[in-house]
C-alpha cells in the first residue's frame, strides 16, 4: 500500500477494519496498523503528514441491544481499543445473555437442556431457528450428527470462534467457557521462536482473547448462552 501511495501521490486510500475483531496475531495480523492508520498510511498536505479521516460504522445489523452493548463494554475494558458508539439492530424484550453454570462432566447434559428449551420455543415459529455452537478450540465440538437428529427444528452448526467471523445465528451457545490451559481465555504459551517474527505484543492482559470473546458474543442475533 505504501508503494502504491508513493507511485500515485494524488490518490486516496480507503480502508475498512474493526480493531475490536482483530484476532489473528498468530497469523501475522498487526492491530497497531489500525490504531495508527494515519501515521502509517495517511496522506501529506501543506507540509503535514499522517492526514486522514475516520468514518465510524457503528450500526450493527445483527445483535439486539443487550448483546451489542454488553459486548462493547467488555471489549472497551482495554483502553487501547478505539472508541466507537454502537447502534443495535433491535431492542430485546427478554434477557438476551445467560450464563449457565455447568458442573464438571455435565456439559453434554446442560447443552441438551438449553437446546431443548430453544427447540420448544421454535415450535411456535414458522421457520427453523438457527443455533450456532461456538468453541475456543475444535476439540470441544459435540456429536453434531446426533444433536441434529435429536433437534430437527433447529438449524444447528458448530464453529470455532475464529472460524465464525462474519457469521451469525439467532442463538449462540459458547461451550466450555472454563478456566485452564485449554480454556477461555487460553493459557497456552506461544512458541518463543514465533514471537520473534510476530507483531508487537500488547500490554493489556488477555487483549486478544478479550477480542475473541467479543467476536463470539456478537455472532448472536437474539440470545447468547455461556456454558461455564
Amino acid at each position: 500500500v505504501k508503494a502504491l501511495n508513493a507511485q500515485h501521490p494524488d490518490v486516496r486510500v480507503f480502508a475498512v477494519g474493526d480493531d475490536w475483531q482483530s484476532i489473528f496475531r498468530f497469523a501475522g495480523s498487526d492491530i497497531h496498523l489500525m490504531r495508527h492508520f494515519g501515521g502509517e498510511f495517511g496522506g501529506a498536505f501543506d507540509g503535514e503528514d499522517g492526514i486522514h479521516r475516520t468514518v465510524d460504522l457503528g450500526r450493527t445489523f445483527r445483535s439486539v441491544d443487550q448483546i451489542a452493548f454488553a459486548a462493547r463494554t467488555f471489549v472497551l475494558k482495554n483502553p487501547a481499543q478505539l472508541q466507537k458508539q454502537i447502534v443495535p439492530a433491535g431492542i430485546a424484550t427478554e434477557p438476551a445473555i445467560r450464563i449457565m453454570m455447568t458442573p464438571r462432566d455435565e456439559g453434554p447434559r446442560k447443552l441438551i437442556e438449553v437446546l431443548t428449551t430453544l427447540s420448544v420455543q421454535s415450535d411456535a415459529g414458522e421457520k427453523p431457528v438457527s443455533v450456532l455452537l461456538l468453541g475456543r478450540y475444535r476439540f470441544v465440538e459435540p456429536d453434531m450428527r446426533a444433536l441434529k437428529r435429536q433437534f430437527p427444528r433447529l438449524q444447528l452448526s458448530f464453529k470455532t470462534i475464529h472460524a465464525s467471523k462474519g457469521l451469525q445465528a439467532d442463538h449462540v451457545l459458547l461451550l466450555n467457557a472454563d478456566s485452564g490451559r485449554t480454556g477461555f481465555p487460553s493459557e497456552i504459551v506461544g512458541d518463543p521462536l514465533l514471537t520473534l517474527v510476530s507483531p508487537e505484543e500488547e500490554m493489556f492482559e488477555n487483549a486478544e482473547e478479550r477480542r475473541v470473546m467479543y467476536v463470539a458474543m456478537t455472532r448472536a442475533r437474539f440470545t447468547l448462552t455461556l456454558l461455564a
